[in-house]
């Protein structure tokens, strides 16, 4: 089993669970036993890369996208297609996938480092563009408050770009340790999970094994929320603009750094590794949720 989402429908809850290989198995959460099992009919050596739903109560859609860039939209009652979409080939295979808050577009991330939005109302490619790294997008993450704006993360870099899909330009970046990485270092480095909160407030989660939290109008005031215990109110964060793009850039402080940590070492509670995914609960006490790639699921609040 690789992803799982929830459908909430007007009388039950089920999670759906999908394979690589195309297997999907809704399973009643009161029951606890697979309620339905089915297969979608995707090309031989093609597999599953991510999923997302698409509306609600008992009109909800499960959304699937392939690596080999197809888009495939179940209509979970009677396991019938909606649609089905095909990105363009040579942009690579398909590696990350995001649907906005309203259900008007979805954004495609790939292998070559490419994004496409499409538009769901009319099923057709809005605009593409390669991100200024050239690298394989991690991660594709809606930007909230901002329609038409992504957060992408890609492989060997600690960054986060803000881009506008209306232009194909980047408007900000949210970065942190050494600018220049060795090639070893360049193969594990990345951003893999971004949560945006508000417009200006955003969480991310990769392969430092630490969890983030930007702020991007009071830049001074981002921090590590969990890490390992050197980094902890050790950084410095600066804001600067650099062609057109904001930069807010973590800093390690020099000066608390060649400091002590005073008191008895405690158990860390941080990830041990590179953090994959977040979500938010609203609940009467609000919480966020971390998973990291040993299985580890770790709740804030």
């Amino acid at each position: 089993l690789s992803f799982a989402v929830f459908l909430e429908a007007v009388v039950s809850t089920q999670s759906t669970g999908v394979t690589r290989e195309g297997s999907l198995h809704e399973v009643g959460v009161k029951e606890l036993k697979v309620c339905a099992a089915q297969t979608l009919d995707i090309e031989s050596g093609d597999v599953v890369v991510d999923m997302n739903t698409l509306g609600t109560g008992e009109q909800q859609n499960l959304v699937v996208s392939t690596s080999n860039g197809h888009i495939v939209c179940v209509d979970m009652r009677s396991g019938s297609f909606v649609f089905k979409l095909t990105n363009k080939p040579q942009h690579g295979p398909v590696s990350a996938m995001c649907t906005d808050r309203h259900e008007h577009w979805i954004c495609l991330g790939t292998r070559y480092g490419w994004l496409t939005c499409w538009d769901l109302r009319f099923h057709l490619p809005i605009l593409s563009w390669q991100h200024d790294k050239t690298a394989p997008v991690l991660c594709v993450s809606p930007s909230l408050g901002c329609g038409s704006n992504v957060n992408v993360g890609v492989q060997g870099y600690n960054e986060v770009g803000t881009w506008n899909m209306e232009s194909g330009c980047k408007e900000r970046s949210l970065c942190y340790g050494p600018t220049e990485l060795s090639e070893s270092e360049q193969s594990i480095a990345g951003v893999y999970s971004i949560l945006s909160l508000s417009p200006d407030l955003t969480v991310t989660g990769g392969a430092d094994n630490c969890v983030r939290l930007w702020n991007a109008r009071h830049e001074t005031t981002s921090s590590v929320l969990s890490g390992p215990r050197e980094l902890l109110g050790r950084q410095v964060y600066r804001k600067s603009v650099i062609q057109d793009v904001e930069v807010i850039h973590a800093e390690e402080d020099v000066e608390l750094s060649h400091s002590e940590i005073k008191g008895p070492v405690q158990p860390s509670p941080a990830h041990h590794h590179t953090i994959t995914d977040f979500a938010f609960v609203k609940s009467t006490q609000p919480c966020l949720v971390s998973v990291d790639m040993g299985g580890m699921m770790k709740i804030w609040k």
